[in-house]
């Protein structure tokens, strides 16, 4: 009965200790990950090679 009651401590600690170290890394990479994507470079010196934009 004793390991049942560590187990049942145990885990939502550990699930909230991986929320609280976890969240800021999440946070970071989906404003990554929404930011828009520039134009590949030969895209971009081809443009403005030919004078387009």
């Amino acid at each position: 009965m004793a390991d049942v009651a560590k187990d049942l401590t145990a885990g939502p600690i550990g699930g909230a200790a991986q929320l609280i170290v976890g969240h800021p890394f999440d946070t970071i990479k989906v404003k990554l990950q929404s930011q828009p994507v520039p134009p590949p470079f030969w895209q971009r010196d081809f443009h403005q090679a030919s004078g387009r934009k």
